[in-house]
């Protein structure tokens, strides 16, 4: 009796059991060259350091790690060591797969075959097994692809062999690079249970469910983790978590982000950013021997500390912040250094104003221009300053 209970019992647990495993997917991706904020505001959200600590902790052994394509803005330097630290971080956090796009292709064939061999992430479907990537990634039962437009894809740009076959598998989720009319078209051709396609958002989008297929996107630029979960091909549910500053930063991949500053300030890449002629900079002492009630102000404002913010986390020699900290950075008249050129450091006068040479020669007949919301969005954007508020902000510096 008690072994046919026993049996029994067996018989109802293979029942009720589940016939497909479960499998979670951690995505993100699309990063654009952004690997971190800049500290200047709160609060700010995404980095690469906040994004190792979220996928430490939610990673287990059912789970797969997939980071979207496009990291790439533009050629250049500064866009290789971008990528390398992306690529670091991806193995640090035992990605397993990271898929290549178009917009990636403006670092060459010889930087992206480096890439691959040092790390063996990347895949892309549409380039032939002789040129940079694998056809495909494999993790937990599922084939991982990545596609684009077939117009624009990866391997048209770079003149690689024609694209391999779509091999049939039970299970596939395809990184797509596109929006998400584009993917629905082109998984006409796959059939995939998954798709990862892009958004401009910094806030992922809701899921889209379509002939048994769930569209999926992580928002841009790395800002938020996608926790999507699977039973066998069937979506059960996606979850963002957002990298806000209550994540802490992981230590290990806060130790790959120095390396990138230090290269950075190493190849003196401030130093080589392309400069316009001179526009008639004056700096901020100059403008200030007119103005005392003006520099009253400003001395107690932030924008006064703008460039000691960079300072403080080691980002004052990155071309990619120090522009919105000084005075007139692309231009030869404008900041170079603290040291060399003190009088065009932070947020000054020009910064708002424009330059004051021809004010300062003529000061009734060349006026300088007041400023309003149209001055400060280059650098008040959202993503760099999401509590932006023109006339709240202009109240704190009103002079």
């Amino acid at each position: 009796m008690r072994g046919l209970i026993v049996a029994g019992c067996a018989v109802l647990a293979s029942l009720l059991a589940p016939s497909d495993p479960e499998t979670t997917f951690l995505i993100t991706g699309n990063f654009r060259g952004y690997l971190s904020p800049c500290g200047c505001t709160k609060p700010m959200s995404g980095g690469i350091r906040r994004l190792a600590t979220v996928v430490r902790d939610l990673r287990q052994e059912s789970t797969v790690l997939l980071c979207s394509a496009n990291s790439v803005v533009e050629a250049g330097r500064q866009s290789e060591l971008k990528v390398d630290a992306v690529l670091d971080v991806m193995k640090e956090l035992r990605a397993d797969a990271m898929a290549l796009g178009s917009g990636d292709a403006v670092l060459g064939t010889a930087y992206w075959r480096g890439a691959q061999t040092r790390t063996g992430l990347l895949i892309q479907s549409e380039i032939d097994e002789a040129s940079l990537a694998n056809p495909s990634a494999e993790a937990a039962g599922w084939q991982i692809l990545a596609l684009g437009d077939r117009a624009g894809s990866l391997r048209t740009r770079l003149g690689a062999g024609p694209g391999l076959a779509l091999d049939s598998h039970p299970r596939q989720v395809v990184l797509f690079e596109g929006s998400l009319e584009a993917a629905k078209a082109r998984n006409e051709d796959v059939k995939a249970a998954l798709v990862v396609y892009e958004t401009d958002g910094s806030t992922p989008p809701a899921t889209v469910i379509q002939d048994g297929t769930a569209y999926v996107s992580p928002g841009s630029q790395g800002r938020s983790v996608l926790v999507v979960r699977m039973r066998g091909n069937r979506y059960l549910s996606a979850t963002a978590v957002s990298l806000g500053p209550d994540v802490a930063d992981d230590a290990a991949v806060t130790q790959v982000f120095q390396r990138y500053l230090k290269r950075v300030t190493t190849e003196g890449l401030l130093d080589a950013i392309p400069r316009s002629g001179s526009a008639g900079y004056v700096g901020n002492r100059t403008c200030q021997s007119c103005h005392s009630p003006a520099k009253s102000v400003w001395q107690h404002s932030k924008h006064a500390q703008a460039l000691k913010t960079l300072e403080a986390v080691n980002q004052d020699r990155d071309p990619d912040c120090v522009g919105c900290h000084v005075v007139g950075l692309t231009a030869k008249d404008g900041f170079q250094s603290r040291k060399k050129t003190p009088n065009m450091t932070d947020v000054g006068c020009e910064s708002c104003h424009g330059a004051g040479k021809a004010h300062v020669k003529s000061p009734k007949r060349s006026p300088m221009p007041k400023v309003g919301s149209k001055s400060c969005a280059n650098c008040h954007t959202p993503p760099h300053s999401p509590n932006f508020e023109f006339e709240a902000y202009w109240k704190r510096i009103k002079h």
